[in-house]
C-alpha cells in the first residue's frame, strides 16, 4: 500500500466502522464497487472487510428500496426472552 491510497483506505476503513447494520453493508458494498471491480474478495485482502457482509451488502443494495425497508431487523430473530424450551 502506498501512502496516499493507505491514506484513503484508513479513511474507509475509519468510517465504515462509523456505521451499523444495513447502513454499513450498503456502505461497504459500494466501495467494494468502486474501488475493487465488484470484487468482494479483493475487499477483503485491501480493507479486511469479510467478503460475506459485502455480498450480503450487494444483495441489498440491488434490492428495491420497499423490499430493504420490509427486512427485520436483527434483533427480533433468535431466541425470545420468556420463551419455554423443552
Amino acid at each position: 500500500m502506498d501512502g496516499v491510497n493507505g491514506a484513503s483506505d484508513q479513511l474507509l476503513k475509519s468510517a465504515a466502522n462509523q456505521l451499523r447494520g444495513s447502513q454499513r453493508r450498503c456502505f461497504l458494498a459500494e466501495v467494494c464497487e468502486t474501488l475493487c471491480g465488484g470484487n468482494a474478495r479483493a475487499a477483503e485482502y485491501r480493507f479486511g472487510w469479510g467478503r460475506e457482509t459485502v455480498e450480503k451488502g450487494m444483495a441489498e443494495r440491488a434490492m428495491p428500496e420497499a423490499e430493504r425497508a420490509e427486512q427485520p431487523p436483527s434483533g427480533n430473530r433468535g431466541r425470545q426472552p420468556g420463551a419455554t424450551t423443552v
